[in-house]
């Protein structure tokens, strides 16, 4: 057996018995020289057969170490490909629209993609996930999203990695490369939209989210100050999960409680359904008694009764321009000047606004009672 052979063996079977403690360090390749007697060059070549099954990492300036299971490694087809690294923020997220897009665009341009689950992104072991899974051999570069809203929790590892960026859906600027959405006009447009219509007692269904540049957060507060300035934000405001379940949940329990709307804003697409769900399930008549906009993708429109008014996102031009910026940066060679880019959603009204023709029903609502009521 070859001298490399029987180095590359003894430590995968350490490896495997649990000898190191995941991310544990291992000796350096001069010290294990030492302890079998044999050059470094010796030692990198078993050390290369451990990084090429996965079981290792290198993370230059800061030595070897052995691998989180948790960040999936490179198949024998994708050694040797330039690889896009994947980051989000949980597994359901590789699913959004925007990252499936990006990753059959890379993929068609000869690159092999891969994907880093980061729920746990401000913790030492999210951290120290994202850390290895940014250090793989072959990576050209990495997409983060879609939603960072904590940038300074990950800035001094992505400030010191010296490999393209682009963050997909941040709320603020950030000083790399970027796309994102102008969420903040868009809810506001939707509120005055709602507003425009005649609806006069509104609520925003979503969860809670940071008053950043562009989050819907700040969109609510401008649609407060400019237009209704008598109302505080906590009451057109109704936290939520933004799920489907949780729109029906949500707007059931307000309208149990005797609250008054005729006009409703969800957050997302998932959840616009729920509310729907929910007032019909209460015989309440879209648009006639509520007017409803959803946020998001627009593909879910058709499928709801009647159809829904949304704040439409572009998906296909979100993913076209962060494949775009980040190519680019790959292609130089570095990041390169900074691309940010900021693209409008836009409102595309249907009959859960404008009824079937066009134009608002007429509302029945006992507003001086606070409560809806259905049509006669």
């Amino acid at each position: 057996m070859k001298k490399y052979e029987s180095i590359y063996r003894a430590f995968r079977d350490r490896i495997v018995r649990n000898g190191f403690a995941p991310e544990g360090r291992l000796p350096s390749e001069s010290e294990i020289g030492a302890e079998f007697g044999v050059s470094v060059a010796t030692v990198r070549k078993a050390m290369d057969g451990l990084v090429a099954e996965g079981l290792i990492v290198r993370r230059q300036g800061n030595g070897t170490f052995v691998a989180d299971p948790a960040v999936p490694v490179p198949s024998a087809h994708g050694i040797g490909r330039p690889m896009i690294m994947f980051i989000a923020l949980s597994v359901t997220d590789f699913y959004c629209e925007e990252l499936v897009l990006m990753q059959n665009a890379f993929s068609k341009l000869g690159y092999a993609c891969m994907q880093c689950a980061a729920p746990d992104f401000g913790s030492p072991d999210g951290l120290r996930r994202i850390e290895q899974a940014v250090g793989l051999r072959d990576l050209a570069g990495i997409a983060c999203g879609p939603v960072w809203h904590n940038y300074a929790a990950i800035a001094p590892l992505f400030e010191s990695v010296r490999l393209p960026v682009v963050f997909v859906h941040p709320r603020e600027p950030l000083p790399g490369n970027f796309v994102t959405t102008d969420s903040a006009a868009g809810t506001y447009q939707a509120l005055c939209h709602l507003r425009d219509i005649g609806c006069a007692s509104l609520r925003y269904f979503g969860p809670e989210e940071p008053d950043q540049v562009w989050s819907k957060t700040r969109g609510i507060r401008r649609f407060l100050s400019e237009c209704m300035p008598e109302m505080p934000f906590g009451n057109l405001v109704v936290n939520l999960e933004d799920t489907l379940e949780g729109g029906h949940r949500a707007l059931l329990k307000e309208l149990k409680g005797g609250v008054a709307m005729d006009g409703v804003l969800a957050s997302g697409d998932l959840s616009a359904v729920g509310l729907i769900g929910a007032l019909r399930e209460r015989g309440l008549s879209i648009p006639g008694n509520v007017a409803v906009i959803g946020s998001g993708r627009g593909s879910i429109a058709a499928t709801t009764v009647p159809p829904l008014t949304m704040m439409e996102l572009d998906t296909r031009q979100i993913a076209k321009e962060a494949v775009r910026v980040l190519h680019e940066s790959i292609l130089s060679g570095r990041n390169g000047a900074r691309q940010q880019v900021v693209l409008q959603p836009r409102l595309v009204p249907r009959a859960s606004t404008m009824g079937a023709s066009g134009a608002r029903r007429a509302r029945k609502t006992d507003f001086k009672s606070g409560r809806l009521v259905g049509q006669s």
